[in-house]
């Protein structure tokens, strides 16, 4: 409608630009006339819309809306529509200034509906106004766009108002009610804006992953978007390579549409480079170091249950690991005890602690803030966080590293007496550790190298198989697993042998033996082998013999084995005791306390 209508006394009529009431679809319909009159309900495109059915798509009005002289404050005058009771408005807009007169109307005035009802089934989509073009830049029902988005940010979330530059600009509006490309310029400007005409065909412009091409003709936005055409890429995922967990060089996506333009690669997990080195200091002896790789590290974790250190008692900030090799772990590996070790010397690239064993025995618990106790052995960390909070929720973030954590926790009494901890209690980067042990090496003689039922395959001191690197301190119960008697003994500065004796226990043949500054040879031997082959045999009862005639001379060993009746002096009975064991098959007795 192109046409002015004006009504000098409407009465309780409705009067619009294209209906006076609208019970039906009004679809691309634009009114550019001026209205004037003194109606009800006054409204750019309809003066009322009250059915259900009413439903305007693509619709704009231009017209000046004027009230001359309201008849009701009940009356109602709107860009759009002067009263809403029913509709559903897609992608329309008011240009046109909307004013009153005189007259009783109150507040059902406004840029885009005069009166309005918010009943469930309407809708409001993609629907703009001109800023202030209704007086104190009122919108719907008297109300701003601030106010009525206060109301009810749903049911008014697609209404906008715009200014006259953003009207003229053939993107920033026009683009965004013109769903159905239903809208074209005319001389580029506002009010020019016109319903296009069905001849009408969108030409140039380049489509990306996420805009469709601009009309180079009509400044409308046409066609369908190009997946494949991205406006530039950025890497996603990407994450380095720790500890042991292989890394990822990231993902080519692009920026505005998330599209995965091409997929990175793994990056290898070093597990060969050094982890941690381990330096064992003997009494002040040449030190034994042993060097860890990552992956021979990683070997000795344990993942299950999380342990917790607590900084300080009087603050919640914890460390709590998820993944974590145990000192005692570490210890089993290197062959050595807790009660061999005299201190420990954790040194990182920016901080050193000691911590004795003493300590390490005391302090080995988290208390939680209701003091409940639970075990936190001294570990290193590799996967981990520090927060403030309980061990789960610290260690629902933890995450791995390539710098080692060693930490410990608190003793009883420092939790009793709130003391304040922190410091040195957890240090990193951890790359060396100093172990300085007390004690003495025990290792089994060589004599015994041919004796494979009794080698140190079966001789446990303290419940362990005895190897090179162990340390023992004080008194150590040896266990020799043998069917034949042995005969063990500790082998002197001289060469001599003293002679241990055994007790049978549970089934078992143990001896003791206090181990002092001084490494301790053992030499193990089957009774009646003289000649130390690992058999008993008549060429074993020759050599008794040879040797108690003084035709033969026998090592300590030798004449450990050959004494056969254990009175510590090789005869000819014993050379006839070794030969009955080897006729008869009789079984040699031990030689007891």
């Amino acid at each position: 409608n192109y046409g002015k209508s004006t009504v000098s006394d409407a009465g309780n009529n409705q009067v619009g630009g294209i209906a006076g009431e609208a019970t039906g679809m009004l679809t691309r319909c634009a009114n550019y006339g001026n209205i004037k009159a003194s109606g009800r309900n006054i409204g750019g495109i309809a003066g009322q819309s009250t059915s259900s059915a009413a439903v305007y798509t693509d619709c704009c009005n231009v017209g000046e809306i004027t009230c001359e002289n309201s008849m009701s404050a009940n009356d109602s005058m709107g860009g759009l529509v002067g009263f809403g009771s029913y509709y559903k408005l897609y992608n329309c807009y008011n240009y046109g200034t909307v004013k009153k007169i005189s007259g009783t109307m109150e507040t059902n005035i406004g840029s885009v509906i005069g009166r309005n009802n918010t009943y469930s089934a309407n809708v409001l989509s993609r629907v703009y106004a001109l800023e202030n073009s209704c007086e104190a830049g009122r919108v719907i029902t008297g109300s701003t766009i601030a106010e009525l988005k206060a109301q009810n940010s749903s049911y008014y979330g697609s209404v906008y108002e715009a200014n006259a530059d953003d009207f003229s600009d053939p993107v920033k509006v026009l683009a965004a009610i013109n769903g159905n490309d239903s809208f074209v310029l005319t001389n580029s400007r506002y009010p020019e804006l016109k319903l296009a005409a069905t001849s009408h065909k969108h030409t140039g412009g380049t489509a990306t992953c996420v805009d469709r091409a601009v009309c180079t003709e009509c400044g409308l936005r046409y066609g369908s978007l190009d997946p494949d055409h991205h406006t530039g890429t950025e890497i996603r995922n990407a994450k380095d390579a720790v500890w042991v967990y292989d890394g990822y060089t990231g993902d080519t996506c692009c920026p505005a549409c998330g599209a995965v333009i091409s997929a990175g690669e793994a990056i290898p997990a070093d597990r060969e480079k050094e982890a941690i080195r381990f330096v064992l200091k003997e009494n002040g002896r040449e030190d034994v170091t042993k060097v860890y790789t990552a992956g021979e590290f990683d070997q000795l974790k344990t993942t299950d249950p999380v342990i917790c250190y607590r900084y300080g008692f009087k603050t919640r900030q914890a460390m709590a690991a998820t993944e974590y090799v145990t000192l005692d772990d570490v210890f089993e590996d290197l062959g050595i005890q807790l009660k061999n070790v005299d201190s420990i010397k954790v040194i990182s690239s920016g901080d050193t602690s000691t911590v004795t064993r003493e300590t390490l025995t005391d302090c080995a618990y988290y208390f939680d803030e209701d003091g409940v106790r639970s075990d936190a052995p001294a570990a290193f960390a590799m996967n981990y966080a520090t927060e403030n909070g309980s061990p789960e929720t610290i260690a629902a973030v933890a995450v791995p590293s390539n710098d080692l954590r060693f930490g410990y926790g608190i003793s009883q009494k420092q939790f009793d007496d709130k003391e304040e901890m922190g410091g040195r209690r957890c240090v990193s980067p951890v790359k060396t550790v100093e172990i300085n042990l007390v004690g003495s090496h025990i290792r089994i003689s060589d004599y015994t190298a041919g004796s494979e039922d009794i080698t140190n395959k079966t001789v446990l001191a303290e419940g362990r198989l005895i190897t090179e690197n162990m340390f023992f301190e004080g008194e150590t119960v040896f266990e020799i697993d043998s069917e034949e008697a042995a005969v063990v003994a500790v082998k002197n500065a001289d060469g001599s042998c003293s002679r241990l004796y055994v007790t049978l226990e549970e089934g078992h043949c143990r001896c003791r033996i206090t181990v002092g500054e001084e490494d301790v040879e053992l030499v193990v031997v089957l009774k009646g082998d003289s000649n130390l082959d690992g058999e008993v045999t008549s060429k074993d009862a020759l050599f008794a013999a040879q040797i108690a005639a003084g035709i033969a001379a026998a090592s300590a060993a030798e004449g450990l084995a050959a004494d056969a009746d254990s009175d510590e002096t090789v005869t000819y009975e014993d050379a006839m005791l070794i030969l009955d064991r080897v006729v008869d098959n009789i079984i040699f007795g031990w030689d007891q306390q």
